[in-house]
């Protein structure tokens, strides 16, 4: 009850809501503070929520996959921002905008997983980006949500590795000390920030089909213009060597 009352008097004096996330400036309108973007940058940003996504790659492990936006401009902003711009806050206001497609296109599943990244990379940024993601998304839903998923130190800087899926391979693998691990035959939604190839999502979903997981539906806050070419087959390798990266 006081931690209660103290949150609601610190909320009262030092709203969150009250300058947009993408430039900073402030917001006049009601509408805006939903996801705390101004109109300005609200046009500026391309919505593909609503744009059906058909996966025929069965190898990335996903049969299902939604996202909210392009890879592009502003959005770049926030993910960067979000991860390694030490602002945490931002948790909230991305798992709203998954919520929102989750909602609008009534996805059904059993629980919640996330792309977590590796012990180091948490040190370093003070918090799990995509953990903080999916326990905000998980009050929304009302889901459960699942630690199975870990990720090892080991490994190249994904966002420098010319390879992905070669690089990738092995990193993710099955929580040992945690109680919330059985997901045998459950639809699972797991949440990640952006995707470019699918390689993180593809190794998640194989250790969560280890794990016992039925359906699989992936759901991001961005998909690159790179993924169209994946959501059909693999791409040789010589063909991805300058090709951007999803971390």
């Amino acid at each position: 009850m006081i931690k209660r009352f103290l949150k609601a008097i610190i909320n009262a004096l030092f709203p969150s809501d009250v300058t947009c996330i993408c430039c900073d400036n402030e917001l006049r309108y009601e509408e805006e503070r939903k996801h705390c973007v101004c109109v300005k940058c609200q046009q500026e940003i391309n919505y593909i929520g609503d744009k059906p996504q058909i996966i025929e790659n069965a190898a990335l492990g996903f049969s299902e996959f939604f996202t909210v936006y392009d890879y592009e401009g502003k959005i770049k902003n926030i993910v960067v921002g979000f991860k390694d711009g030490k602002k945490a806050y931002l948790a909230e206001y991305i798992a709203k905008m998954l919520y929102d497609v989750y909602s609008q296109k009534e996805i059904k599943a059993d629980c919640v997983a996330y792309t977590p990244c590796s012990p180091q990379k948490t040190r370093q940024r003070g918090f799990d980006p995509m953990k903080l993601v999916a326990e905000k998304f998980a009050e929304l839903s009302s889901l459960k949500i699942t630690h199975c998923l870990e990720r090892s130190n080991k490994g190249l800087d994904q966002t420098e590795s010319a390879d992905r899926y070669k690089n990738i391979k092995g990193l993710f693998y099955a929580a040992k000390d945690k109680k919330d691990t059985d997901i045998k035959g459950k639809t699972i939604i797991l949440i990640d920030d952006v995707i470019t190839t699918g390689a993180t999502a593809s190794e998640c979903c194989k250790v969560l089909k280890q794990c016992g997981a039925g359906k699989i539906i992936l759901l991001t806050l961005a998909q690159a213009a790179s993924f169209e070419r994946y959501k059909t087959s693999f791409i040789p390798r010589n063909e991805n060597k300058n090709m951007a990266v999803d971390n």
